[in-house]
Formats: structure tokens, sequence, C-alpha cells
């Protein structure tokens, strides 16, 4: 689902538009299961550590 958004998001962006109702999401929102990336959330917190680090 999620590639399904991002596909339309980035057909619409190539003809300089934006729709609200874009089918992908409202299928996402939809589902009970919520979505997460635990490897952003990693690299996240890796890259802020490192901030800290740099002060």
């Amino acid at each position: 689902m999620i590639d399904l958004r991002n596909r339309e998001n980035k057909l619409l962006e190539t003809k300089n538009q934006y729709n609200a109702n874009n089918f992908g999401q409202k299928e996402i929102d939809k589902r009970d299961i919520r979505c997460f990336y635990p490897i952003i959330d990693k690299n996240e917190k890796d890259h802020l550590n490192w901030i800290e680090l740099q002060r």
C-alpha cells in the first residue's frame, strides 16, 4: 500500500499536481495495523546521538 501511495504521489508530482484523495493512503488508513519503519527510527536515533557527540 505504501508503494502504491508513493507511486501515485510521484506520478502527480511530475504533473505538478496534488490529490488529497490518494487511493493508496485511503487503503492504509482503513487498516487497523499501524505502520512503522524501525530502520528509519534507528537511523534517526543514531543521527541524534552523533549530533550530541559533536556538541
